[in-house]
């Protein structure tokens, strides 16, 4: 979604514009990254409530919803996220962190596999996703050894 295109939601019905959702959006990213997770939950549930089609909303909220013990909203929006733009690296990880915290192993296996895969090349807008690739990679390692100690 372009930045000046109308979002879909809550915001398209006041006449606002992803533009006008990016201060809090600022906000939200400084309560998670302030390590108040349910304060960045509940402004970036605001925000794919606005404009539920916008994947960087969506992305916050995984990361604020894992932050916050709620995979189950994490899977959803990480889901949502993998949707909107397959090619991402982030949106596997984060769906593979909250599959891990479901015990869903098996997905979690699958959703790292495909992280490490997807990182191995660069975004859409020519971003390197290797630092999410090593995360995955490092996640995938440590789950396939505690499966094999436990299996």
């Amino acid at each position: 979604m372009s930045p000046d295109t109308l979002p879909n939601g809550l915001a398209a019905q006041f006449g606002l514009s992803r533009n006008d959702l990016l201060p809090v959006a600022r906000q939200a990213r400084q309560k998670l990254n302030s390590g108040q997770p349910k304060e960045a939950l509940s402004l970036f549930g605001q925000l794919v409530l606005g404009c539920p089609d916008d994947r960087d909303f969506q992305i916050g909220l995984a990361h604020a919803a894992l932050a916050s013990d709620e995979p189950e909203l994490a899977l959803q929006a990480a889901t949502a996220a993998i949707v909107f733009e397959p090619t991402r690296a982030d949106g596997y990880l984060l769906s593979g962190r909250a599959c891990l915290a479901l015990e869903e192993f098996g997905a979690a296996e699958e959703d790292f596999a495909e992280a490490v895969t997807r990182a191995a090349t660069t975004t859409p807008e020519g971003e390197s996703q290797t630092a999410i690739g090593q995360v995955a990679q490092s996640c995938l390692d440590a789950l396939k050894t505690a499966l094999m100690a436990h299996g």
